[in-house]
């Protein structure tokens, strides 16, 4: 909150009348009445109990009026939000985006992978449909397990992972005991970063991982599987494309 002095009393000295020549006349007396009846309307108000100045009152009040001004900045700036974007990682490593999607209503679902270089470039995609699922988080934590297979079968040791999914990054991080219903994928995908010379488990909004999103989608009940490796098909190269060059 802003500190505010104590106001002191504003005094405001009316100005000099400028000097009447004789030739005003009638204009003259009419202001002299005027300022007359100015004056002592203000006389009145005081003899007749009129609250006198009270600077305490006034400094609350500009003080009031600066944090309502504060805040409206603040709000104007909380709405002025800037898109999470994906970002290539460093050299020498590999980024690998995942994501997870669950129907409740069949216990079915799919998952999303996406592995990219340094430059953005595509690696690999998969997708795969999944059946028999408890819930999203293990739709999830499957697509976490079999991207880190699929990255480590193709030589990579340096590799970030993101997810969009904060409970399973947080599991995933998590070394203490785990008593969860996924505790034996968590096992598996630590197990496997054991084994690598870097691994990282990061976690981003929705609209940094939207590719993977896309990529989830992929597959179907019939067309279980959907898998590329460097190059992939129109919709997927150009949504590639478009998170290494982002347009507003």
């Amino acid at each position: 909150m802003l500190a505010v002095r104590e106001a002191r009393p504003l005094v405001i000295r009316p100005a000099s009348l400028p000097h009447r020549k004789s030739g005003d006349g009638k204009r003259g007396a009419e202001a002299e009445e005027e300022e007359g009846g100015r004056s002592g309307s203000g006389r009145n108000t005081r003899n007749h109990g009129a609250k006198s100045w009270d600077s305490k009152a006034a400094a609350a009040h500009v003080a009031k009026m600066l944090e309502d001004m504060t805040c409206m900045e603040w709000k104007d700036e909380v709405r002025v939000t800037h898109r999470e974007r994906w970002k290539p990682p460093d050299h020498g490593w590999i980024k690998v985006n995942t994501d997870g999607a669950f129907n409740p209503a069949t216990s079915s679902g799919a998952f999303g992978v996406l592995i990219r270089d340094e430059e953005g470039q595509l690696i690999a995609a998969e997708s795969r449909w999944l059946e028999h699922l408890p819930d999203a988080l293990t739709a999830e934590a499957i697509a976490a397990r079999d991207d880190m297979s699929i990255a480590v079968a193709k030589g990579f040791d340096r590799i970030i992972r993101e997810v969009d999914c904060l409970p399973l990054a947080n599991v995933i991080r998590n070394t203490d005991e785990d008593r969860s219903h996924i505790s034996g994928i968590r096992q598996e995908i630590q197990e496997i970063g054991r084994q690598l010379r870097g691994f990282v488990i990061s976690f981003i909004r929705r609209e940094a991982n939207s590719v993977a999103h896309r990529c989830a989608k992929e597959p179907t009940e019939r067309d279980r599987l959907f898998s590329v490796t460097n190059v992939g098909p129109g919709w997927l190269q150009e949504l590639v494309n478009k998170d290494c060059n982002p347009v507003d």
